[in-house]
């Protein structure tokens, strides 16, 4: 493999992740102040708002974000300029327009999603485009390569929200919640206004080439359908338990799953970087190369994410405890199972990313119109007899058809990786697993040996675990040399 392109490829990897693993720690220090300070009850509608102008966010993207990204890895400049003119044209002509149906019609769409919003409709318009805003530019980051801006923005924006939400410490509300949100949006937009070079891109220049648009939407609109999808999965959740239980049980369902969240952010980051690194793999004809790169990443986040989930099955209570309070300790069981379910969605994502990259978008639209099915059907049957923790059972179910679908996709384009990467330390999980089941450690350091034992036996079976400890080594070093950079006395 290239050695350059090892390079470009690490290099963005860890900036991309040392960047987000700092925003979620500021993000989990935000959302631990929230559980402490404001009424469960009023944190599960402040969670219904944000699901709702998710909702309309993903409604107005198009399948645009990520073909921006995929056209911005070619390597004609010309080509370049007309289609990101075309695509963030597009997108603000149809935000424009989505924004004043909400802002206007508001009272009328929103009792279908819901019920408990109405005193905060004017929030939605207002935190839904500057959302959709703020990722349209973190997408066109991401395909110019600006690995580094995407990591600094991320920080200053999390490290903002946080300041805000502890100066207001006594008076955090619903409502100071909701304009905390738009000022940390407001402040992002600023940044990446002055960060990304419009100018030099040729973006004023408005150049619009034959059949540009048409090519554009062509290749989006599978993506779009994947995006609508994901509605299905992503906030039907949300919407669901407001449903069939009460605002409550929405807050607890959203505690348990803020930490598995943090992990998915990071790997999102990793994503940054791996969709149009491979992307350009595939667009050189490089299909080999592509799917040693696919092997990698399976292998080592396959080990690294099921020692998270040895780790949440082991310690969950106390981690739970200890980041959001007592009053939310019953959760720790749905995020423990969360993890699992972050798990098979991380594998499912780094083998559906693939396919897109090899130019196969339909084929990630239809596993997930059957992944939606499975989740749907899962999350009615099992919230209405056990609760929120139904919602993450149904998770794990669709992401567990996900990846077989996704697999047989790849066989049969001849771009399968090897699955014995994904398989190893799943077998090793599940064997501990079983040993927890049957004797279940009772003291502290009864679970640490567990762990352990976790540790030594993917150590002595799993090839990628000695590629994980130098990669951690690495991202330590760098973040070391960062944050000493930055101290370093003039």
């Amino acid at each position: 493999m290239d050695k350059n392109f090892i390079a470009r490829f690490l290099k963005g990897s860890i900036s991309t992740s040392t960047g987000t693993i700092v925003t979620v720690v500021f993000h989990f220090l935000s959302i631990t102040i929230m559980t402490r300070y404001v009424a469960p009850e009023a944190l599960g509608l402040y969670f219904l708002v944000l699901a709702t102008a998710m909702f309309f966010k993903i409604l107005s993207n198009l399948g645009l974000d990520l073909t921006l990204v995929k056209f911005l890895s070619n390597e004609d400049e010309s080509e370049k300029q007309e289609t990101m003119t075309v695509i963030l044209m597009t997108r603000f002509i149809v935000l424009t327009v989505l924004s004043l149906i909400v802002y206007f019609g508001g009272n009328l769409i929103l009792p279908l999603l819901g019920e408990g919003m109405e005193p905060y409709v004017l929030f939605i318009p207002f935190i839904f485009v500057g959302h959709s805003v703020r990722e349209m530019f973190l997408h066109l980051m991401q395909g110019l390569q600006q690995f580094k801006n995407h990591a600094i923005l991320q920080v200053v924006s999390a490290i903002f929200k946080f300041a805000l939400v502890f100066i207001y410490l006594e008076q955090l509300s619903l409502v100071a919640l909701l304009n905390i949100e738009l000022a940390m949006l407001g402040l992002s937009i600023i940044m990446q206004l002055w960060m990304v070079p419009f100018r030099q891109l040729g973006f004023f220049d408005l150049k619009f080439g034959n059949g540009t648009f048409k090519r554009v939407i062509t290749f989006g609109f599978p993506l779009y359908y994947t995006s609508i999808l994901t509605i299905g999965y992503d906030k039907s959740s949300v919407f669901l338990i407001n449903f069939y239980l009460d605002p409550l049980s929405i807050a607890l369902y959203e505690v348990a799953l803020k930490i598995p969240d943090g992990f998915m952010r990071i790997f999102r980051s990793f994503i940054t970087v791996y969709f149009p690194s491979i992307s350009s793999l595939f667009a050189q004809k490089q299909e080999q190369e592509a799917i040693k790169v696919m092997n990698k990443s399976l292998g080592i986040f396959s080990l690294a994410i099921t020692a998270l989930c040895v780790g949440a099955f082991l310690f969950g209570r106390e981690i739970v405890t200890l980041l959001f309070s007592d009053q939310y300790s019953s959760v720790y069981l749905a995020f423990a199972f969360m993890m699992i379910g972050v798990y098979l969605r991380v594998i499912a994502n780094i083998l559906g990313y693939s396919l897109v990259s090899a130019n196969y978008p339909s084929t990630s639209s239809k596993v997930n119109t059957l992944s939606v099915i499975v989740y749907l059907v899962s999350s009615v049957l099992m919230i209405r007899s056990i609760g929120y923790i139904g919602a993450v059972f149904a998770f794990i179910i669709m992401n567990s058809s996900a990846i077989v679908s996704y697999y047989l996709y790849l066989r049969y384009y001849k771009i399968a990786p090897n699955m014995l990467t994904f398989i190893r330390p799943t077998v090793i999980g599940l064997l501990v697993g079983v040993v927890l089941w049957f004797m279940p450690p009772q003291t502290f350091l009864m679970k640490s040996a567990y762990f352990a034992v976790y540790v030594a036996l993917s150590a002595f079976f799993v090839p990628e675990f000695k590629e994980l400890a130098q990669l951690s080594i690495t991202m330590m070093s760098k973040v070391s040399q960062r944050f000493g950079t930055a101290t370093k006395p003039v």
